[in-house]
């Protein structure tokens, strides 16, 4: 009875710990001389867990129907890693079909929004940096387009500090060249969340599954799910 109770307490204990345990993401980007790498790295339980996966775009090849990337993950769990290299294919035809599925999601999901928003309020932006480099060789058209990404960098880090919360003030910044051709471009972001508030998140999902129709049924009993004015 007694190892029962204690086999019972130690699976309670790791749960709780999985629940509280932080899982970090790095991405960076790098645009130089003409050439573009995306780094995305995943950590879990203090690094035990790993993934990461570099995106070399500037050797990915397409046509019009479909884009071909070449990945190269690496995963490893404790002391052991497992390198892989392989192809990715992206189809128009598929990419349309996951927007629908997406639309379908939102549509099937009451309050989709507000479940989204809560979560994002819960990530924790550790560090942001953007930093650019632009010139065109033109002093005028370099001012404006330096105008144009500090807007756009600005509204960027403004619609991140609402949805989520910075741990540490935001680096952005733009240099130009007035006399010189240039555009590099370096992005680091690093955030992090609990895996428990992923499960809530997603149990409110399931709960709210197919519930606009019964709510808006609920609100507005004489017309259907869409308030169309039909009966």
């Amino acid at each position: 009875m007694y190892w029962i109770l204690g086999i019972a307490l130690f699976l309670l204990v790791i749960f709780i710990i999985v629940l509280i345990s932080k899982v970090r993401v790095s991405v960076l980007y790098a645009h130089e001389l003409g050439r573009d790498n995306v780094l995305i790295k995943a950590q879990f339980m203090k690094g035990l867990i790993r993934y990461s996966w570099q995106l070399p775009l500037d050797q990915s090849e397409s046509d019009e129907k479909e884009v071909h990337l070449p990945v190269k993950t690496n995963k490893g769990i404790l002391n052991q890693d497992k390198n892989s290299d392989q192809d990715v294919t992206v189809e128009a035809d598929t990419l349309l079909h996951k927007i629908e599925d997406a639309k379908g999601l939102i549509d099937s999901v009451y309050n989709l929004g507000k479940i989204v928003r809560r979560f994002f309020k819960k990530v924790s932006v550790e560090k942001f940096i953007w930093e650019s480099k632009i010139g065109t060789g033109d002093a005028a058209s370099t001012g404006l387009f330096s105008g144009l990404f500090w807007t756009m960098k600005t509204s960027t880090v403004g619609f991140l500090s609402f949805t989520t919360t910075f741990v540490a003030p935001p680096t952005i910044e733009v240099l130009p060249f007035f006399q010189e051709k240039i555009l590099n471009t370096r992005f680091v972001c690093i955030f992090s969340f609990r895996l428990g508030q992923v499960i809530f998140a997603a149990f409110q999902v399931v709960k709210n599954w197919k519930g606009r129709e019964r709510h808006v049924r609920t609100s507005n009993p004489g017309f259907d799910a869409n308030s169309d004015g039909k009966y």
